[in-house]
């Protein structure tokens, strides 16, 4: 009980500080290149985990095994590299809207992954209350995402399989790389795993970002950088590692469902700061979302 108590905290937390990300980026207003953008928190959170990790006045010696590093890397690769490169192609694609919902849905394939390869028990309650909680979330964002600028792609492409075939790729992508996150986290501390994982993805989006600026991708203004900079500390550095801690705490499937949860934390700030307004939808979805989370934790 006292680990799942942990876990969900830190889950919800972190799930907290994604939001405080999204809604900074939202508010830059600018087209930000997605490699760039993730390029630059990465490279700004990086350091800063490092100091937590390595600084004299930490009791704990980092420990990394060789087996736990390969891992950790590839559930970067899956999550961070290829699997946000083939959700934003998706999303290119079919819209912001229809690949943002498959995308998500990952928490659901995460659990199964989870009783097929981690042993955990299946449960009829416990898949009803993750897939309440993704439509609550899909409802949710959904709201949000109005006020995307409208030269993004928004509108659905019925035709364009392919787009849809990535979407659903990505899907197994970021639920594979959970899991992998549940087995790298399991032998080591959640601060030494996510240090590895960030230094991962920092050395593996240089060439990707420079090869991007080559062939024309635009970079981020300089006031544009400082907030990312500033989103990324809260997004990388902070709820990232609190993400992974909550998974070794409450194992992948819960702490899939309980770090979806950003869009929930986000409304209040959106309200207050982008003026967004908030309707019976996003009641619905908040209630649906929160009744969701608490089956799946109660599940039996």
């Amino acid at each position: 009980m006292e680990d799942l108590v942990i876990g969900v905290s830190i889950g919800l937390l972190s799930a907290a500080f994604f939001a405080v990300q999204n809604v900074i980026i939202k508010w830059l207003g600018e087209d930000v290149r997605p490699v760039a953008a993730n390029s630059i928190r990465l490279w700004v959170s990086f350091p800063l985990l490092l100091f937590f990790a390595v600084n004299p006045f930490r009791q704990a010696d980092f420990a990394m095994p060789l087996e736990t590093m390969i891992v950790l890397a590839l559930s970067v690769v899956l999550a961070a590299g290829l699997g946000d490169v083939v959700y934003y192609t998706s999303q290119d694609r079919i819209g912001v809207s229809p690949a943002f919902a498959i995308a998500n849905t990952y928490p659901i394939v995460t659990y199964f992954l989870a009783v097929l390869f981690l042993e955990e028990q299946f449960l009829v309650t416990r898949l009803a209350g993750v897939i309440l909680a993704i439509c609550g979330i899909i409802v949710i964002s959904a709201q949000l995402q109005k006020g995307v600028a409208e030269n993004r792609t928004n509108a659905p492409r019925e035709s364009d399989k392919f787009g849809y075939a990535l979407a659903a790729l990505t899907v197994f992508m970021y639920a594979c790389a959970t899991i992998m996150i549940d087995v790298g986290v399991a032998n080591v501390d959640p601060i030494d795993a996510n240090v590895f994982r960030l230094g991962f993805g920092s050395v593996l989006l240089a060439p990707v970002f420079y090869g991007s600026w080559r062939i024309g991708m635009p970079l981020p203004s300089r006031r544009g950088m400082k907030i990312i900079g500033v989103a990324g500390i809260f997004g990388m550095a902070f709820a990232s590692t609190f993400y992974v801690a909550s998974i070794k705490y409450i194992g992948a499937t819960l702490g899939a469902i309980v770090g979806s949860t950003a869009p929930l934390f986000a409304l209040p700030f959106s309200m207050r700061y982008l003026d967004e307004p908030i309707n019976w939808k996003v009641g619905l979805g908040t209630l649906a979302t929160v009744l969701g989370v608490w089956i799946t934790l109660v599940a039996v």
